[in-house]
């Protein structure tokens, strides 16, 4: 009989993040639930493709994410997954909206937070 030979799966992971983004957490991740289960290569044309604030920032994420799997850790781009991408909220710029009467109203400027993992499954 053959001995058969055991593959040994490597899986790396690669991450890159972007904080204080001047979008809503709620904008961000209707953007991001789009892209989420997709390969990164498809996922920068989605992105490409969209005319949201938001999927412009995402799109720098992503292609980010995969020059830094590329260039720090000479992985292949064909092989890489997302496994994590989560939208955080961060700070709130508070202003103030001058009304009628002498009062004023407040108006909340919110930022996000944006995690990106991608994962490299190669063998060896």
């Amino acid at each position: 009989m053959a001995k058969k030979k055991d593959k040994i799966v490597i899986n790396k992971e690669v991450n890159a993040s972007v904080k204080y983004v001047r979008v809503s957490p709620y904008k961000l991740r209707k953007v991001a639930d789009i892209v989420r289960n997709l390969p990164p290569s498809v996922a920068l044309q989605q992105l490409k493709l969209m005319p949201q604030k938001s999927a412009g920032i995402l799109y720098k994420l992503f292609h980010s994410c995969v020059s830094n799997a590329v260039n720090n850790f000479s992985l292949d781009e064909s092989t890489l997954k997302t496994s994590k991408l989560i939208v955080n909220e961060g700070p709130k710029l508070k202003r103030s909206q001058p009304r009628a009467r002498g009062r004023i109203f407040g108006i909340l400027k919110p930022y996000s937070h944006v995690e990106l993992t991608m994962v490299s499954q190669g063998e060896e």
